[in-house]
């Protein structure tokens, strides 16, 4: 399998080349001379007839070519935000023009210059047009809330009054007065406006612009303005800095919507030199208590009571929306008199209640019963299948997930065997396991924890982390045995 890539450009424009990819592309460079002849067609003064000069441009053309031989297929496996941040591949961008008789124009080439770019087209188009939202202050003003209850209430009335139509770019496309007029807009119009608001209120406030995750990773190391994609408000106030975006309706103060999770996020300031992290402003936690009996009949039924926060209750939010609040796809599995509190509350936990029921849980075989006592698994089976993998695993979030489990056996059961305790962590404490099962008299009591304390997991610890995700799934799978006194 052999690619090849020849491109050519004249001297008069320069290209930054960026080449990404886990295998060296071979890369040859030439000049040769071109000419042009370029056809003057006018009219002489006095006379009707036209006339034509021809006038030969010579000049030198840069060529390039870029070429690999017997690259492997990419292979797509989970946690990962795009393939497109990995594949081999070499991107362009035009850094400067030099055109003859011309004053050279440079472009991106350092992130001040990105940032100066940006800050002109914002102060100049969108955040200095003018005062509409003057009196929207005064009233959020109006209310004696201050500080962070003062910035989330900005939040909450931008969110209220703007539907996001689901376009991401870094522009406004209109005036942010006509956005707001309309009721409607792109990101980068709904989340100016919001900057803009919070001005009005007193706030420090400047955009962040940034790459989702679908669009790729923003590489710090080359500036580039086309690399960006969406805008979202940034807060300073006593020395904390908040994250805001308003285009999700289930958004909070540093807790993005998931496509904005993505790396590092460039401040548009006058200092120019302001990066922001985007992923560790919250994290995922879930923790949930199931009473349960084992009937004779092999049917498991009880309850589960779980409390979600974070991005867990963001998820959870999510769904309800969608009128799905809990699934499975275990067609023994029935989850009913599902209750719920919070939904409606953003920065609320949220509290789940329900029942449920799995017939065949249990197998039999002569005095002998098997189950396994982890009736929610956090892996069926482990999502790491490479034998070796060529890019980072990326978590949107930090993740603290508890599961306390009290099942109930038959009566004219005993306990004959349960599964041995485990604790298993990778060397830099990043990912923890707890798992411990224990009897007390016809009750079984389970405790598991995984806690995963970052989010981005380099290919060299991709071997620990495999087999810690393996040693999850098959300490999940490992049976109660019990036997028939």
């Amino acid at each position: 399998m052999y690619s090849e890539y020849d491109v050519s450009t004249p001297e008069y424009l320069t290209y930054s080349q960026r080449e990404t990819g886990y295998f060296p592309i071979e890369k040859e460079t030439d000049n040769r001379s071109k000419s042009v002849d370029i056809t003057y067609s006018y009219v002489p003064r006095g006379q009707a007839v036209s006339q034509k000069s021809v006038h030969t441009v010579n000049y030198r053309e840069d060529v390039f070519r870029y070429s690999v031989e017997n690259i492997p297929a990419f292979p797509v496996e989970k946690y990962l935000n795009t393939y497109e941040n990995y594949i081999g591949k070499v991107d362009f961008e035009l850094q400067s023009t030099n055109y003859p008789n011309q004053t050279m124009e440079v472009f991106s080439t350092t992130w001040e210059k990105v940032n100066n770019t940006m800050l002109e087209n914002y102060e100049t188009f969108t955040l200095k047009k003018d005062r509409h939202l003057k009196d929207v202050a005064e009233v959020l003003l109006a209310s004696n809330k201050e500080g962070v209850a003062l910035i989330n209430l900005a939040l909450q009335r931008i969110k209220k009054h703007f539907a996001w139509n689901g376009v991401a770019h870094k522009y406004s496309l209109s005036t942010l007065a006509k956005a707001y007029k309309d009721k409607s807009g792109n990101c980068a119009d709904i989340n100016l406006n919001l900057v803009m608001l919070l001005r009005e209120l007193g706030f420090a406030s400047n955009p962040v612009i940034l790459s989702t995750q679908d669009n790729g990773i923003i590489k710090t190391n080359t500036p580039s303005v086309s690399d960006f994609n969406y805008v979202i408000a940034l807060v300073k106030f006593k020395s904390e800095i908040y994250l805001l975006d308003a285009t999700d309706p289930y958004s909070e103060i540093n807790l993005l919507p998931l496509r904005c999770l993505n790396g590092k996020g460039k401040v548009i300031n006058r200092l120019g030199k302001e990066w922001v992290d985007l992923i560790n402003s919250n994290s995922y936690k879930s923790t949930t208590n199931y009473e349960l009996t084992l009937g004779d009949d092999l049917t498991i039924k009880g309850k589960g009571n779980s409390t979600l926060e974070g991005y867990a209750a963001y998820l959870q939010r999510v769904k309800a929306e969608k009128g799905n609040t809990k699934s499975d796809k275990n067609a023994n599995l029935i989850i009913e008199n599902s209750t719920s509190k919070g939904v409606n509350t953003l920065g609320a936990d949220i509290e789940l209640a329900y029942d449920i029921t799995q017939k065949n849980y249990a197998e039999k075989n002569a005095d002998l019963v098997y189950f396994s006592p982890a009736l929610d698994p956090y892996f069926k089976k482990n999502p790491f299948k490479l034998e070796k993998r060529e890019f980072p695993v990326e978590f949107d979030y930090s993740s603290n997930i508890q599961q306390m489990y009290s099942i109930t056996i038959p009566d004219g059961y005993e306990v004959s065997e349960i599964p041995k305790p485990l604790i298993s962590q990778m060397s830099d404490k990043s990912i923890k396991f707890m798992y411990q099962v224990t009897q007390v008299g016809n009750k079984i009591n389970v405790m598991s924890m995984l806690n995963i304390k970052k989010e981005l997991f380099v290919p060299e610890e991709y071997e620990g982390l495999k087999s810690i995700f393996q040693m999850i799934a098959d300490k999940q799978k490992e049976f109660v045995v019990l036997k028939k006194k």
